[in-house]
């Protein structure tokens, strides 16, 4: 294994020479639990580039932007929901999440509370990111013969396991596909979306092509609730504990907001660059207390070298966020803004 701790080392792998460690390590539970649907598990390949293409072309930068209009009214259906129920600010967190993806995705707006499809989702990734351990990706790889004996044989509940997460992965795929294939046809959804998009794409390619297309779609679009669902939701609850333990810079941000924003209504993307302390924030809460801390394992596909070490082929590379963003060189404007924790 190979633990990367410095930000141009990590460019230097990961980005210039992505083409070698863009593979990812083999996971024995992917296939079994279903989670093969998430491109950002499966090896490097045609597939996983169709994938990323068909991701980036909606979440890169200058495309995202259409969406900012929409990310505003969730947001402001937040915090109506925070305003009325304080307590359950996790589930408002969550629910903000879902409802900018599932819209962004497959222009679906979902309920503030009791969705049948936000449901799906919540079915599909607690019990399954639960599920996907080391431990039992081991267990699984030294002994696949548990994936075949009978229902009523000890050791059965992995594959009984296997068969529910599959059951609900494929449901949380399908469901919501099928939702703007259906509202496509009768013109009732945004021809912006994700999915709409790319299944007017889809059209114009040739039939045999059409089939590993629609496959990638399905898990571009999945993998895009997936990465959601719970990193902006976190994100969000590790804002909340950094404005609980630091009050000062919650007071500071309050006061730039009320200086520029005023009291009358709330700020959007047009006054971010006239909110530099807020900015700071944002960028703060991210490194603080990174969602995915040792980030996606990689994978070297082939032998190389870096500066005189050699990296065997199916090395495992891991990129350390939490130890890179403590990195104090060229240390940037916000860091060490949560002084508490830092």
């Amino acid at each position: 294994m190979v633990v990367v701790n410095s930000q141009p080392i990590a460019e230097a792998l990961l980005d210039k020479r992505s083409r070698i460690y863009s593979d990812r390590p083999y996971l024995a539970t992917l296939e079994p639990y279903g989670w093969s649907i998430n491109f950002a598990f499966i090896g490097y390949g045609d597939e996983w580039r169709l994938c990323r293409r068909l991701f980036h072309q909606t979440f890169r930068p200058e495309s995202a932007v259409k969406f900012r209009p929409m990310q505003i009214k969730r947001a402001c259906e937040m915090v109506v929901n925070l305003v009325d129920d304080p307590l359950h600010f996790h589930h408002h967190f969550a629910t903000f999440s879902l409802s900018v993806v599932m819209s962004t995705v497959y222009d679906y707006n979902i309920s503030a509370r009791d969705d049948p499809m936000v449901q799906i989702v919540i079915d599909a990734l607690i019990p399954g990111l639960t599920l996907l351990t080391p431990e039992r990706s081991l267990l699984l790889r030294t002994f696949p013969f548990l994936l075949n004996v009978p229902d009523w044989c000890w050791g059965s509940s992995i594959k009984l396991g296997a068969r529910a997460s599959l059951s609900r992965i494929t449901e949380m795929k399908n469901v919501p596909f099928r939702y703007v294939q259906q509202h496509t046809a009768d013109g009732s959804v945004s021809q912006s979306s994700m999915v709409a998009e790319n299944l007017r794409r889809m059209e114009m390619q040739e039939e045999e092509a059409k089939s590993a297309f629609e496959n990638a779609l399905k898990k571009a679009a999945t993998t895009a609730i997936v990465a959601s669902y719970e990193t902006t939701a976190a994100t969000l609850m590790v804002f909340v504990l950094a404005m609980v333990l630091c009050p000062d810079v919650q007071k500071r941000a309050q006061a730039e907001t009320d200086s520029v924003i005023g009291r009358d209504r709330l700020p959007t993307f047009k006054d971010r660059a006239s909110l530099p302390y807020i900015d700071a924030i944002v960028r703060e809460t991210f490194r603080w207390q990174p969602v995915v801390p040792l980030g996606v394992p990689h994978a070297a596909s082939s032998d190389d070298v870096y500066e005189g070490y050699f990296i065997p082929k199916g090395a495992i590379i891991t990129y350390n966020t939490w130890g890179i963003t403590r990195d104090e060189s060229g240390t940037p404007t916000h860091l060490g803004l949560y002084q508490r924790g830092s």
